[in-house]
């Protein structure tokens, strides 16, 4: 993501990626789930400044987040970093 300099190339990602937490399949397990925020999301927003992209990112999270059934110490130690953020 750090190679997209324009604002709207970087959104136009987030929203691909959330919007593959819209696909019917339900082959994707709760671990992967939690990699694919790992690998995805928890580096994004360690670097990015712009805050609408920040809270979009968040926004496309929520889809991803629905999917899960049980919350592990990682995602809520996320979520209290972006909440003390400001």
């Amino acid at each position: 993501m750090n190679k997209l300099s324009v604002i709207s190339q970087r959104e136009n990602v987030l929203s691909a990626i959330g919007g593959l937490s819209r696909s019917p399949s339900t082959n994707i397990s709760q671990e992967d789930i939690l990699k694919f925020f790992e690998k995805l999301f928890y580096p994004i927003i360690q670097q990015e400044v712009h805050e609408g992209l920040i809270c979009h990112m968040l926004q496309q999270m929520t889809g991803w987040c629905s999917r899960l059934t049980n919350i592990n110490q990682t995602l809520t130690d996320f979520f209290k970093v972006i909440y003390f953020y400001n």
